[in-house]
């Protein structure tokens, strides 16, 4: 493990989006880093088909990436960090990302799983469009899933299928958000609010572009170009019922993109934990999968600090605002999400 001071300055927001004077630029201590380039990961599980390529057999000794998926089909890999992270104000997370070597079409995608610290997954959840972590009709999902959070290039993620709650049909090349989950194949499950929704599908962006995700369909060889995601789950307001997500992608196309901006994962976490009992301490998890379609699905340099202001994770502004200021201030494009549909999309290379 190692640990270090540098920080994420937060962008300052214009007084057209915040109601008022621009806010002042925030910077977060880092609170967990993993390379994942070298043979070993302490703190960190692999399982199932995750594996580290540092090893100086598939890459050179110390410069690898964290395969989640070969690109072989009905795979499921699970990294599960062993070390808790405590934050009532919520963590911001960065990693890089490398999906290559795709069938046509690809499948299925990596997911960041935020986990209840107070639970120990040893494995992922179901292969496919579960990405490892959510439930299909025989396998169970991920122990303890309070979020995961998916790029997904098949677009099965969020569908109602499988034993899954979702919205109908694929949405390839998305960003998808699924709720907690009981460890179970169940579909529905016990929550403090009554019976819900096992690993509901809670948020989904609209298509982003060719390259946002995907670095390079064809290569047999890893492609040099990589993306960059930042996952913001704010929980400063959690005792008011309300938990952010903003996620922010730099494809390996070059181009920035926010998928989900200012998503409320309040509700969902309330109904499933009770008020007052939503978990402040985590285990992160990084899962992959592939069905009757595959691809490399990689991993590496994860970054984790305590949540920040930034402009790609701001409270929604009014909708009639939002051309303005996106031309303003340069924005790569923007989803507002709610449950089942989003409110306004917008992406801009």
């Amino acid at each position: 493990m190692c640990r270090s001071k540098f920080g994420f300055t937060a962008m300052m927001v214009l007084a057209l989006l915040a109601g008022g004077p621009l806010l002042s630029p925030a910077v977060a201590d880092t609170l967990y880093t993993a390379g994942f380039t070298g043979p070993t990961a302490p703190d960190w599980n692999l399982s199932g088909s995750a594996s580290l390529t540092g090893t100086g057999a598939v890459d050179p000794l110390n410069n690898g990436w964290l395969r989640l998926t070969p690109s072989t089909g009905t795979q499921a890999g699970a990294a599960l960090c062993t070390t808790p992270i405590s934050s009532s104000a919520g963590i911001q997370v960065t990693f890089q990302y490398n999906i290559w070597d795709c069938s046509n079409p690809p499948a299925d995608g990596i997911t960041l799983d935020i986990i209840n610290a107070n639970h120990a997954p040893t494995k992922p959840g179901a292969t496919g469009g579960a990405i490892g972590y959510a439930q299909n009709t025989s396998t169970a999902g991920i122990v303890g899933g309070m979020l995961g959070i998916a790029l997904d290039t098949y677009g099965n993620f969020s569908d109602y299928n499988e034993g899954r709650d979702g919205v109908s049909g694929l949405h390839p090349d998305t960003v998808s958000i699924r709720g907690p989950g009981d460890g179970t194949d169940h579909f529905t499950t016990a929550g403090a609010s009554g019976t819900l929704d096992n690993y509901p599908e809670l948020a989904l962006s609209s298509k982003l572009p060719e390259g946002a995700l995907v670095s390079n369909a064809a290569a047999t060889v890893r492609p040099a170009e990589y993306g960059t995601c930042t996952i913001n789950f704010d929980m400063s307001d959690i005792a008011d019922g309300n938990a952010w997500v903003g996620v922010k992608l730099t494809g390996p196309n070059g181009n920035t993109y926010t998928p989900i901006t200012s998503f409320n994962a309040g509700p969902a976490l309330f109904n499933y934990f009770g008020a007052g009992k939503v978990p402040t301490d985590f285990d992160l998890a990084f899962t992959g999968g592939t069905g009757g379609d595959n691809e490399y699905n990689e991993v590496r340099y994860l970054g984790v600090s305590n949540s920040v202001p930034d402009a790609s994770f701001i409270s929604a502004p009014e909708p009639g605002l939002l051309p303005a200021a996106l031309a303003l201030l340069g924005l790569g494009g923007l989803c507002l999400c709610a449950r089942r549909q989003p409110i306004y999309c917008s992406l801009k290379n």
